[in-house]
């Protein structure tokens, strides 16, 4: 049996793990933090993260993608999950989060990428609607924003490695209500003055990420394949590319995110390396 972090060690060894570590988010004294799918894949190790540094996490997550399973390992006294969807009416999310004083939000429910031609009405709700809605909470609650998008908004790449500077070239459904996110991050940033952090994730993998009809995450879905012993599936000739970004990496971006000045400014959290 071998797990999605153990499957790229070799690769994390020549420099794929390219984060500074500093273990845990430090900060003078405990904080509360939302984070909207944070029984989710990536959530769950930025909820780890938090509470490891003596923070005090509010989880808002549907369990559409994240389980309750992820979260198990940490204390009870130091997480509160709410069931709940950010599509709801803002005032019923409002309420819900009326308990907590919120010092910082970690945007990172989605619908995923995979599922957003079958059902776009479905996607616009969660990444766009859904992310007015978060914005609006940090708003209520004074505090900064880390929406978590997505680096496949650049389409077809132009050039590699893409950056910052790539044109926008959104190609599903998801992808352009990520945009669409990322421009309700701007207009609140500089309207309303709500400090956000922009993030695009590259192809992160690791420890919990799970497969599913509809979602076939690659590394997973390799993963899976050979511990069941079957050929993963490679298709075309085998040279295609992608930029793999191991998970307890990605948060760390997340963090640094938000501890940084980042203004509005999108920021790629990849290797930039290219890997087949």
């Amino acid at each position: 049996m071998i797990s999605t972090a153990d499957f790229y060690a070799p690769l994390r060894k020549k420099g794929l793990s390219f984060f500074n570590h500093n273990p845990y988010f430090t900060m003078a004294k405990r904080k509360i933090f939302l984070i909207s799918g944070g029984a989710g894949f990536v959530g769950s190790h930025l909820a780890e993260h938090l509470v490891h540094a003596g923070h005090h996490v509010v989880v808002i997550d549907d369990f559409s993608n994240g389980v309750r399973a992820n979260l198990q390992h940490l204390p009870k006294k130091d997480v509160t999950i709410l069931r709940g969807d950010i599509t709801w009416e803002l005032p019923r999310l409002a309420k819900m989060l009326r308990p907590y004083r919120l010092d910082g939000v970690f945007h990172l429910a989605c619908h995923p990428r995979s599922l957003s031609l079958a059902n776009p009405q479905r996607d616009l709700e969660v990444n766009a609607e859904g992310t007015l809605h978060m914005l609006e909470i940090a708003r209520k609650h004074k505090c900064k924003m880390v929406f978590t998008s997505n680096s496949g908004i650049a389409g077809d790449p132009k050039y590699l490695p893409t950056d910052e500077k790539h044109p926008d070239q959104p190609s599903t459904p998801y992808d352009a209500n990520k945009l669409v996110g990322e421009y309700y991050c701007r207009i609140f940033s500089r309207i309303f003055n709500v400090k956000v952090g922009i993030v695009r994730f590259a192809a992160v993998y690791g420890e919990r990420q799970r497969t599913k009809p509809g979602w076939k995450p690659l590394i997973a879905e390799f993963v899976d394949k050979l511990n069941n012993n079957q050929a993963p599936t490679i298709f075309w000739d085998g040279k295609q590319t992608r930029d793999f970004i191991y998970v307890k990496d990605a948060v760390q971006g997340v963090l640094k995110a938000f501890k940084g000045t980042t203004g509005d400014d999108v920021y790629i959290l990849s290797t930039n390396t290219e890997t087949s």
